[in-house]
């Protein structure tokens, strides 16, 4: 095609009210542009200009008729195209010498290259870029007393905000979910007017003292509910009650959610294409915790970057493959591990900088694999600046703590997880970690305690065997502890104290004296 020329290419039909591209949506009825789940302010002549370029991508619009079009013909310079071009490049987060989304064409004019999606008419086209979309709809005031209204709706807005912090999804802006405030509307109608997948409701009643919260997740293309609670507490400080619902209806919706999207994807083909639906494929996998899981989790993950060299999640959870392959003393495929996950961090470090899912795990990478303490805690810390309902962020946390020899910061940490996520599948990781706290602080009965937990919701994990190993022998039941080492030696078969005394990553070295004496006890061999 002559990009000199205006272009000839497609425009977009006049039914299409909602587009996506990029991490983006915009709604030509209202002129609302929306990123990332946040709704973005534009002035009247940047949202025409926007509608233009959507129009007509991915071709080329020429500076005569973006004039035109946007200004009637008016006599205008090309600072004010410029102007508007700026604001737009502001409003998306793109930058000119590396566009995302809209491309200078020097003197001719400027394109649209961010992939345009399709409309958000349904729920089965709710997502953007395969994430999918959620509305939290204001929550009912059953108190009676309209002067609580102000408690539930900044509770919402607040779980709004919250939840915008996962990248995982993407979430309607206060302003259009508000429109639902006080109509009684299914969430199927609701999901094809909003163009959502997931609908949060709930309601709140506050008696006296007491305050109950409940909340019901809805998928909108079944109406079928996917996680329903109720929280109860007193009101003492009624600001710092609203962050604790906050907090524990965000830990308890977000890893719902992303089981359901991870549930939604394993039912399609497995030679899907879309980066997203093959990371998501890729988290399937590496929930089941197999070593033939893992390694085909790292394929998926892998191959989600060669589609989408951005994608920053897709770092971290590969870095977390890693991770988990030492734990159980598996090995993987290509280059040795350290050096992998070191490359793997570094550009988490540099395309992720806003991700927190995919810092955590490349913190907790850094810290176990390479033990590199400092560097993982630094990664860890920046994460939970970004998204402090992060429950697995907060057990990562906790684990380098532990390994920093911060036992006591450690138990506060994990502890905090648990609270944020109290029926996450993978929580007998947490159980595990603070089981090795309790062990360093001398509590062994406490820590046996953690260690059962942990053995009952996942028997076969390293973590958790080992713990309860060192436990039990330093406890004095030896024959416990040697049950334990048998089942690790089930596991992995050259487990001893001399492999595993190269792979500790404990900054005190009591603490790696104390994990060792207890294996020995127990009778791992050397």
């Amino acid at each position: 095609m002559d990009e000199n020329r205006a272009s000839s290419g497609p425009t977009l039909p006049a039914t299409i009210e909602t587009v996506t591209f990029g991490e983006a949506r915009f709604d030509r009825r209202t002129g609302e542009l929306q990123r990332n789940g946040s709704a973005i302010r534009l002035t009247p002549k940047a949202t025409a200009l926007l509608a233009a370029l959507l129009e007509r991508a991915p071709d080329l619009v020429t500076k005569d008729e973006l004039l035109a079009r946007v200004w009637d013909g008016k006599a205008v310079g090309d600072e004010a195209l410029t102007s508007c071009i700026q604001e737009l490049r502001r409003a998306l987060n793109d930058d000119s010498r590396k566009p995302r989304y809209i491309e200078t064409r020097h003197g001719r004019g400027y394109r649209m290259v961010a992939p345009i999606g399709q409309p958000a008419a349904s729920p089965t086209s709710a997502t953007v870029g395969g994430k999918p979309y959620v509305a939290v709809l204001p929550f009912v005031n059953l108190s009676g007393d309209t002067d609580q209204d102000y408690f539930a709706d900044g509770l919402v807005e607040d779980i709004i905000t919250a939840l915008s912090g996962f990248k995982s999804m993407f979430v309607i802006a206060r302003n259009s979910s508000f429109t639902y405030k006080g109509r009684n509307v299914d969430a199927r109608q609701i999901g094809r007017e909003l163009g959502v997948r997931y609908v949060l409701e709930g309601s709140m009643r506050k008696t006296g003292p007491r305050v109950r919260v409940t909340g019901l997740l809805v998928d909108c293309e079944t109406g079928s509910h996917l996680w329903a609670h109720r929280f109860d507490s007193s009101v003492e400080d009624i600001f710092d009650l609203q962050d604790q619902m906050t907090a524990s209806v965000v830990g308890a919706v977000a890893p719902r959610l992303d089981k359901a999207e991870v549930d939604r994807t394993r039912r399609r083909p497995v030679d899907n294409s879309d980066a997203y639906d093959c990371f998501l494929l890729g988290k399937a996998q590496l929930r089941l915790a197999t070593r033939q899981s893992v390694h085909e989790a790292l394929r998926l993950f892998n191959r989600t970057i060669e589609l989408d060299a951005d994608f920053a999640t897709a770092y971290g959870m590969a870095a977390r493959c890693y991770s988990i392959a030492r734990v159980q003393g598996w090995t993987l495929d290509g280059p040795t591990a350290d050096s992998e996950v070191r490359r793997l961090a570094a550009r988490v470090s540099e395309i992720g900088r806003d991700d927190a899912v995919a810092l955590c795990w490349a913190g907790m990478a850094l810290a176990w694999v390479c033990h590199d303490r400092a560097g993982g805690a630094e990664l860890l810390d920046h994460a939970l600046s970004i998204n402090q309902n992060l429950a697995s962020c907060w057990r990562n946390r906790g684990l380098v703590s532990v390994y920093l020899g911060q036992h006591e910061a450690a138990l506060e940490q994990i502890g905090r997880a648990l609270c944020l996520s109290p029926l996450d599948p993978e929580n007998y990781r947490s159980e595990a970690f603070m089981a090795w706290a309790l062990i360093f602080l001398g509590r062994y009965d406490e820590a046996l305690k953690w260690t059962r937990k942990a053995l009952s919701h996942e028997p076969n994990w390293m973590q958790a065997l080992r713990a309860s190993a060192v436990a039990n022998a330093l406890a004095g039941n030896v024959d416990e502890a040697g049950r334990a080492v048998l089942r690790i030696r089930e596991l992995d078969p050259i487990s001893s104290i001399s492999r595993l005394e190269q792979v500790l990553p404990y900054e005190q070295l009591h603490d790696k004296r104390r994990i060792l004496e207890g294996l020995r006890l127990a009778g791992l061999p050397e």
